[in-house]
């Protein structure tokens, strides 16, 4: 059985980096805060709520997907803690044609 480590370097990590995150410019892998931690009274709050990757294009965040060791039931290793409303239709990693598209980008306002 795989732990949470073993996962994300086993299965994870080269995954990612096939589909071409962390590879293709403006496309990143972080390990980032995504919820502050609730508020437990006199100004504190609890213990932060990090992701084992934030998955970004362009400056966006598109996904958070956490790691977890494998169980002995055979639950999955992998659990998307956001996804798209829609399911996608192809592949959400960027690609190369898609890639300069971003940097060429002008916001227009109103």
């Amino acid at each position: 059985m795989r732990n949470e480590a073993d996962t994300r370097a086993e299965l994870i990590d080269p995954k990612l980096v096939e589909a071409g995150w962390g590879v293709v410019e403006n496309s990143f892998i972080r390990r980032e805060v995504i919820a502050p931690g609730r508020i437990i009274g006199g100004g504190k709050h609890a213990a932060a709520v990090t992701s084992d990757y934030v998955l970004r294009y362009c400056g966006r965040k598109l996904a958070a997907v956490e790691a977890k060791k494998e169980s002995r039931n055979g639950a999955r290793s992998v659990t998307w803690t956001h996804a798209p409303a829609k399911k996608p239709t192809r592949s959400p990693a960027p690609t190369a044609a898609r890639s300069p598209a971003c940097a060429r980008r002008s916001w227009s306002s109103p």
